[in-house]
């Protein structure tokens, strides 16, 4: 399911940061260049009242920052892999993060799909594992096929 979300032009491998709003930014950017989105700063500002909100943590690892928006054309899903861990909220230092610009008109169904199917992969021990390895953006683009394939039946 994943994979109909994202793009290899929206993957960030090995790249570093200091802060999460850097990398939000950066990953915002980054959408806003590949047309995923109109208005960057009016989607950012969406994305930070979301992180005022609650906790956008997924494990220990990772991170999921996302917003609703009329200024994104078609909902995408950027990704980060950082070099160096970033502080997140609470304790956690993070190494991955995503960020999911939904499209206005996706259904609230659609969108807990997509927060589910990022949830069940970033809480699978082997997926993580795998996810430490990557090296490529088509390692990861195969990585997010294959557990795809793997929880389908589920």
């Amino acid at each position: 399911m994943l994979e109909n979300y994202v793009q290899q032009d929206l993957l960030l491998l090995e790249t570093q940061a200091e802060t999460r709003e850097e990398i939000i930014d950066r990953l915002a950017e980054l959408m806003e260049q590949r047309a995923c989105m109109q208005d960057t700063e009016s989607f950012l500002n969406r994305v930070y009242e979301k992180q005022k909100q609650g906790v956008s943590l997924v494990g220990d690892i990772a991170a999921v920052a996302y917003a609703t928006s009329d200024t994104v054309p078609e909902t995408r899903i950027a990704f980060a892999h950082l070099t160096n861990p970033i502080y997140w909220e609470g304790n956690a230092n993070v190494s991955y993060v995503y960020l999911i610009a939904f499209s206005q008109d996706l259904r609230d169904e659609q969108k807990d799909l997509i927060h589910r199917a990022l949830s069940q992969q970033l809480m699978d021990e082997a997926f993580i594992k795998a996810l430490y390895e990557v090296e490529e953006v088509d390692d990861w683009m195969a990585l997010t096929t294959q557990q795809k394939k793997q929880t389908s039946g589920v």
